[in-house]
C-alpha cells in the first residue's frame, strides 16, 4: 500500500512528528508508532478520521489535542469540524464522539489505526 491508495480509499490526514521511543510527538499531543523506530528522525504517519475516536481532552493520553468547532449529527453520523494548531479545519467523521465533548473545548482525536510508509511522501 501507499499514502495515495489510503487516501483512494478514504480520506487519510499526514501527520508530521518526531520520533521518541515508541511515539511519535507532535506540538499537540503524540501517537503510539504503529512499528519500532531506530532514531529520533521526523517521520509522517497517515490516519483517517472514521478510524478515530473524539475523546474529552484529559489526561496524558494518545492523541491529536484539537478545538471542537462545529459538530453535526443526522442519525447515527456524526461530522466534526476541529481546528488544527495553525487554525486550519479538519472536517472527520469518527467512529466514536465521547459524552460530553461539546463546540469550542478541546478535544483528543484518538486514532484507532495508524498507517506508516517506509516513503512517506505522496504519490
Amino acid at each position: 500500500a501507499s499514502p495515495f491508495v489510503l487516501d483512494f480509499l478514504g480520506h487519510a490526514e499526514p501527520v508530521s512528528g518526531v520520533v521518541r521511543g515508541d511515539r511519535l510527538e507532535l506540538a499537540h499531543g503524540w501517537l503510539p508508532l504503529p512499528a519500532p523506530a531506530t532514531d529520533a528522525a521526523p517521520q509522517t504517519l497517515w490516519l483517517r478520521g472514521c478510524e478515530c475516536a473524539l475523546e474529552n481532552d484529559g489526561g496524558d493520553g494518545p492523541g491529536l489535542r484539537l478545538e471542537v468547532r462545529r459538530i453535526r449529527r443526522s442519525g447515527a453520523r456524526v461530522q466534526v469540524d476541529l481546528a488544527r494548531p495553525d487554525g486550519s479545519i479538519w472536517r472527520v467523521e469518527p467512529e466514536r464522539v465521547a459524552a460530553g465533548v461539546v463546540e469550542g473545548a478541546q478535544a483528543r482525536l484518538v486514532p484507532g489505526r495508524l498507517h506508516g510508509f517506509a516513503d512517506s511522501a505522496r504519490g
